[in-house]
């Protein structure tokens, strides 16, 4: 009994073996975690199809205007890059050499874009398809416009984005959510454009922005879950723009607790409620 014991855990032992000693061979050949640098831009790549977050891992490209492809080729084989993400483990943020020389960043179909911290070149800022989140922008000293789609069947959530001291104007496509405090500190932005299905725009996302004046709802047939003081301390008389009455009548409504002040909304060019305090 003891002898087949025995056998029986050798038995077990070999067939263990057996199974590292395949997956350290299909690693040699298909590893799970790859390094790829093409064009003045570092990727980190999985392989093994289970698992897809292929990123960028570092930028040391000096163009003054940088587009991260979809996807590259390594090996024969096409990996589509869905993160650009230079928050480092340990919650810092990590500054390319890019981030020297680049003027203006984008990106198309991205899972997460997030980390842009001290470019101080930076210009604009281009991210369409977002499918998960796009934040944590900065203090870019340079930084006047950002532009964010979100994927159509996503649910893509904008984060932070605070400290930009000369940012101007920012454009919203499709997303859903806009978390609170949000957009913070950005001294000169004036101007907002939420177009597609914004669904909710959380508690102080707007806040302490002291010269947006102007808040467009671009061909929007609903108006977005307004939270408190989203909009305090903003420019005083504030106006929204709105595609119809039906749209002005609940946008009225849901301005309520706002943190506006003498807020004005208008279709097209054409005020159709004025004296709005939230």
């Amino acid at each position: 009994m003891k002898k087949i014991f025995i056998n029986s855990i050798i038995a077990t032992v070999m067939l263990f073996n057996f199974s590292i000693a395949n997956v350290f061979a299909n690693d040699e050949h298909n590893p799970y975690d790859i390094i790829s640098t093409q064009n003045g831009i570092i990727y980190e790549l999985w392989s093994d199809g289970s698992f897809t977050s292929n990123s960028v891992k570092d930028i040391f490209s000096k163009a003054k205007i940088i587009k991260i492809p979809n996807s590259i080729s390594y090996n024969n084989k096409t990996y589509e890059i869905d993160m650009l993400f230079f928050e480092e483990n340990d919650g810092k943020y990590f500054i390319p050499e890019s981030a020297k020389t680049c003027k203006s960043l984008s990106m198309d179909n991205a899972d997460i874009f997030r980390g842009i911290f001290k470019w101080n070149k930076l210009k604009e800022i281009k991210a369409t398809n977002i499918y998960t989140y796009f934040g944590d922008i900065k203090n870019c000293k340079n930084l006047k416009n950002i532009f964010v789609s979100g994927y159509k069947q996503a649910e893509a959530l904008v984060g932070e984005i605070s400290d930009n001291k000369n940012l101007e104007s920012i454009t919203f496509k499709n997303i859903y959510q806009i978390e609170t405090n949000a957009v913070h500190n950005c001294p000169k932005l004036q101007s907002i454009i939420l177009s597609g299905n914004i669904g909710n725009i959380d508690t102080k996302a707007f806040s302490k922005c002291k010269k947006l004046s102007k808040v467009i709802f671009k061909n929007a047939k609903k108006v977005p879950e307004i939270g408190k003081n989203a909009f305090k301390n903003t420019n005083k008389g504030i106006k929204f723009v709105v595609k119809n009455k039906k749209v002005a009548k609940s946008l009225k409504k849901k301005l309520k607790g706002s943190g506006v002040k003498n807020a004005k909304i208008l279709i097209d060019k054409k005020v159709v409620y004025q004296n709005i305090n939230g």
